[in-house]
């Protein structure tokens, strides 16, 4: 299998910063974009992140505040961060340290530098090397023979309970890339972000259902094709004649069995294979 590609946050109030940071990264990471600190702290309770990429100069919540909040969040406060500043002084250097940031960078981005802090902070130094020209070159991802041909699936699911995303991933991550999403809104949000293989959408949750996520995901044109897998606590004739009206791929019930659930999901590649659109 091939090794899963990092998170990485990066958290910018401006728009041209964010898709400078995503079009150097994208090759090599899961990037994902906050235009504020506040967006930024709910994308760390719904999604595994590995590194935060942190501007400090942001109007409402600065990157300082933003990290002060941030260290109180037992689940994610050990999340590596590098701060991305304007300015670099000495009195900033010593406080980036003192609130925790792992290193910083300086704009406008160095792409060769960026990507060596973060290989650095991320695998090691031995996931990149230098040139004679000193550019730094990150290693390929490895993979274990067989797998050269085709890249790890992607899977997303989503559900309002946290315990049953986190079955999930345990359950499929050493098979494939697990994405999760707490709500049908959060869901929708990656998908027009990230390239999918397979959904795994809980029909009974607040705000939004899985039928109403199930409706959108089939609006979006880069993200209609994508099979869906529908999961119930209750699996009943009526909801199985929608489930197929809307073109579910098949259902599974709660609580989920791990043998269970790789089959379905094996017999839904196989029969529709992984989704031909990017949705990047």
């Amino acid at each position: 299998m091939a090794e899963e590609r990092k998170n990485v946050l990066v958290v910018d109030d401006m728009a041209l910063n964010l898709r400078t940071a995503k079009v150097m990264l994208d090759e090599f990471f899961n990037v994902f974009l906050a235009k504020s600190g506040e967006l930024a702290l709910k994308i760390l309770e719904d999604m595994p992140i590995d590194l935060i990429l942190l501007d400090i100069d942001m109007p409402g919540m600065s990157g300082f505040d933003f990290m002060e909040i941030f260290k109180k969040m037992p689940n994610v406060k050990d999340i590596p961060v590098i701060f991305v500043t304007s300015h670099v002084s000495s009195s900033f250097v010593s406080q980036a340290s003192v609130v925790g940031a792992r290193d910083y960078v300086a704009k406008p981005y160095d792409k060769t530098v960026l990507l060596k802090k973060m290989y650095t902070i991320i695998y090691g130094k031995d996931r990149f090397f230098i040139t004679q020209e000193g550019k730094c070159i990150p290693l390929p991802l490895k993979k274990d023979a067989g797998d050269t041909a085709k890249s790890v699936k992607t899977v997303l699911a989503v559900d309002d309970m946290p315990t049953n995303l986190r079955t999930i991933k345990v359950i499929l991550e050493d098979a494939y890339t697990v994405l999760v999403a707490k709500s049908g809104e959060l869901a929708l949000e990656i998908l027009n972000e990230r390239t999918v293989d397979l959904i795994l959408l809980d029909i009974e949750m607040p705000a939004m259902s899985g039928f109403e996520v199930m409706e959108k995901i089939r609006q979006l044109p880069k993200a209609s094709g994508v099979p869906v897998i529908f999961v119930t606590s209750h699996a009943s004739e009526d909801l199985i004649r929608t489930a197929g009206d809307l073109g579910v791929a098949d259902y599974i019930v709660k609580p989920i069995l791990p043998e269970t659930l790789k089959k379905k999901i094996a017999a839904v590649f196989a029969k529709y294979g992984p989704a031909e659109e990017s949705y990047l």
